[in-house]
């Protein structure tokens, strides 16, 4: 039973992100390169300790690229600052796309990994 539960929730949770949307992920710590002044001037470049699978345009050090002109750019940028401040890990998916830099992955979702398996 419990492996279907598993099973079930692995289905729902990959229905939840467009397959696009998934193709490039990456975890662990941050550090935060770049902040504004190439393209719009917006910009954010970061990495990551690992960036799996970025799409093939991301030909820049396996960068990661997020635009701060947009409400949700700036709530993971914040996101982003707290983590390398804090020294936590951060669990990031990107679009598969170079859309904002023509050589770093744009950001898709950015949050902290959550075990929970762990019980209060």
């Amino acid at each position: 039973m419990k492996a279907l539960n598993k099973c079930y929730k692995t289905i729902f949770v990959s229905l939840l992100f467009p397959v696009s949307a998934i193709a490039g992920g990456g975890n662990g710590n941050v550090e935060i390169e770049h902040v504004g002044g190439y393209g719009n001037g917006r910009l954010v470049y970061f990495y990551t300790t690992n960036h799996l699978n970025p799409p093939a345009c991301n030909t820049y050090k396996r960068r990661w690229v997020m635009d701060l002109g947009n409400p949700a750019g700036k709530e993971q940028y914040a996101l982003l600052l707290s983590a390398q401040v804090s020294g936590k890990q951060v669990t990031v998916y990107g679009t598969n796309q170079c859309d904002l830099a023509g050589d770093s992955e744009t950001v898709y979702w950015v949050g902290y990994p959550v075990d929970h398996s762990i019980k209060p």
